[in-house]
Order: structure tokens, then C-alpha cells, then sequence
């Protein structure tokens, strides 16, 4: 897959080495095989939602057996998935509690800081101060294999982007993005730079409605070109970032018809990604105020409103209550 070939082709080799496994009882690849499949191949075939217990089982089997390198990458990984699949973030925040204990308990310092990272993100969205954090602070040295931690930061960046993407730091977002573009290797093979070109391609367009320029109109084609690409990768994950990140751009085009259709596709494709689906009413709905049709707008705000009080992000409701007047009064 990293050099090129059909995902399908990939995922009949990762196939194999499973059935491998399970044959002969190898336990001290269960981390290592379970990272290639769950964490890279299967991301693209399967929805985002069904690696999350493979790979989470293969962390604890990985912790158990001594293989703390791939164990980190896949608990990391997992928790992950859980944000981008769109699971709840209160949800979230308790596993995350759970498994800061289980890497408090190996001594895996390095990984109990990554960990913190995704919390703060997490704390951000639902709402709450540093005073509220749902972790206790990490202490002490332990031993750990340095490489890990490289793939764990990234993991927390792509967080981090989201996060700032959504609450409206789109300066930390484009931060975020030089950060991941600087170590391009350490996720090559996973679907996650292509979440990564969304977040950036959808902040560059908010500086776009701003001011105009040349070279953010030639990032935010890089990044639409590279979202096709993902959509044609992994159609149920990645479709609707190619849908929303097109709508913007036939709106910069003045292309309205075409933008409208577009953000309805990215909203019918986004259906079970909660927060995702939440954006594209959103966007929408700042797509009707543009054109004057209020109704239709504050349609799209109210359900974009709903959406993510579901998700569990009491900061992105406030965010919208306190940017759009039409909500104060629904």
C-alpha cells in the first residue's frame, strides 16, 4: 500500500498473516500484525468504527506480551478512531482515563504524555478548563523504545488539528499542519494524511473567505486533489471530505448551484460520523446566510447545533450559539 498498490491487494496479504497468527498462537505479533491490518489496511476498507476493538485488544495483548512499540501505536491509534469516527467524547474521555491507568502501570511515561495531549483536545471540545482535566498529571521516567513516541505525537497532532480546526484557532490548525508535513514517513501507509489534508484544506478556506491569495488558493487545490484521491481509497470514510472541501471551492467559484449539491452530498455521506455530519450542516448552513436564505439557514444551524451537543462538544455549541444570532432564539 505505501508504494503504491490497491488496498485490496494489501488487505489479502494482511489476510493471510492473520490467519497465521491465529493458527500457530503468535502472541508476540498480535500488537505488530494488529497495527498493519487494523491500523492501516483495514482503515481503508472497512469503517473506522470496526478497528477499534481489534486494535484495542491487541494493546493490552501487546502490554502482556512485551511488545510496548506496537502496543502504544495501536492504543494510540484507537483512541484515535474513536475521535474521527465521531464516537462521544464523553465516552472518550473515560477510556482515555482507563488507559492513561494501564500505561501509569507499565511505567510507559512517553505514552502517558501523548495520552495527555489527545485529553487536553478532548477537555477543549467538551468544554472544560485545564483545572478539569480528566487525567491525572504523569510523573516519573520509565523505559520505553524512543521511535514509539515519534508515531504517538503525530497521532496527537492530527487531534490537535481537528480540535483547533473546530473551535476556530485556525492559526494553531495551520500549525498543526506544518507539524505533520515535517514528518511526512512516520503515517505514510494509514488513512490518517488524508484527514490531515481535509482539516488544512478546510482551514485554508476560512483564511480564503478572509483575503484571496494565490498561494492559498494553490493549497487549497492540493488539498482537494490529494481528498479525491482519499475518496477513491476509501469511498465510506474519506467521501464526504472531498463533497464539503468541492462545495467550498465551487463557492469561491461563485459556482452556487453546484456548491449546494455538493455540501447535501457531504451531509447524506457523512451520516455516520457525528461530528463530521455536524460540519457539513454547519457549512450549509453558512452557505444559505450567504445567499440571503435565512429559513434554510437556520435550519441547517439548529440540526448543526443538535449534532454536536450530541457528540458532546458544550465548546463548538457555544462557539455556534455566540456566531450565528438565529440560534439564540431556537
Amino acid at each position: 500500500v505505501r508504494f503504491g498498490f490497491k488496498t485490496t491487494e494489501g488487505a489479502k496479504y494482511v489476510a493471510i498473516a492473520m490467519d497465521v497468527q491465529a493458527k500457530y498462537g503468535y502472541k508476540n505479533s498480535v500488537a505488530n500484525v494488529a497495527m498493519m491490518s487494523f491500523g492501516t489496511i483495514f482503515s481503508f476498507t472497512t469503517p473506522l468504527a470496526d478497528c477499534i476493538k481489534p486494535l484495542s485488544d491487541a494493546f493490552r495483548v501487546g502490554l502482556e506480551n512485551g511488545d510496548t512499540t506496537h502496543a502504544m501505536s495501536c492504543g494510540s491509534m484507537q483512541l484515535l478512531f474513536r475521535f474521527l469516527s465521531g464516537q462521544n467524547l464523553r465516552l472518550l474521555a473515560s477510556i482515555l482515563r482507563k488507559q492513561y491507568s494501564e500505561m501509569k502501570q507499565a511505567n510507559l511515561t512517553r505514552s502517558m504524555r501523548a495520552v495527555e495531549t489527545i485529553a487536553a483536545a478532548v477537555n477543549n471540545l467538551l468544554g472544560k478548563g485545564s483545572s478539569q482535566s480528566c487525567l491525572p498529571t504523569a510523573v516519573g521516567e520509565g523505559p520505553e523504545i524512543v521511535g514509539t513516541s515519534h508515531v504517538l505525537i503525530s497521532i496527537g497532532s492530527i487531534l490537535q488539528l481537528v480540535n483547533s480546526y473546530l473551535l476556530g484557532d485556525i492559526e494553531g490548525a495551520m500549525r498543526m499542519t506544518t507539524k505533520l508535513n515535517d514528518a511526512p514517513d512516520i503515517l505514510a501507509g494509514t488513512i490518517l494524511p488524508y484527514f490531515s489534508e481535509f482539516y488544512r484544506g478546510m482551514s485554508s478556506l476560512t483564511l480564503l473567505h478572509i483575503q484571496r491569495s494565490q498561494m492559498g488558493m494553490a493549497q487549497l487545490k492540493t488539498s482537494l486533489k490529494r481528498c479525491k484521491a482519499g475518496r477513491k481509497k476509501s469511498p465510506q470514510n474519506l467521501s464526504h471530505h472531498a463533497y464539503l472541501l468541492e462545495a467550498e471551492y465551487n463557492f469561491l467559484l461563485k459556482k452556487y448551484s453546484a456548491s449546494e449539491k455538493l455540501y447535501l452530498q457531504a451531509i447524506e455521506h457523512s451520516s455516520a460520523v457525528l461530528h463530521e455530519n455536524a460540519l457539513a450542516h454547519e457549512r450549509l448552513g453558512w452557505f444559505y446566510l450567504q445567499r440571503s436564505q435565512h429559513e434554510n439557514a437556520k435550519e441547517q444551524l439548529v440540526q448543526a447545533r443538535l449534532l454536536y451537543s450530541k457528540w458532546g462538544s458544550r465548546a463548538k455549541v457555544k462557539i455556534l450559539e455566540m456566531k450565528y444570532s438565529c440560534l439564540s432564539a431556537s
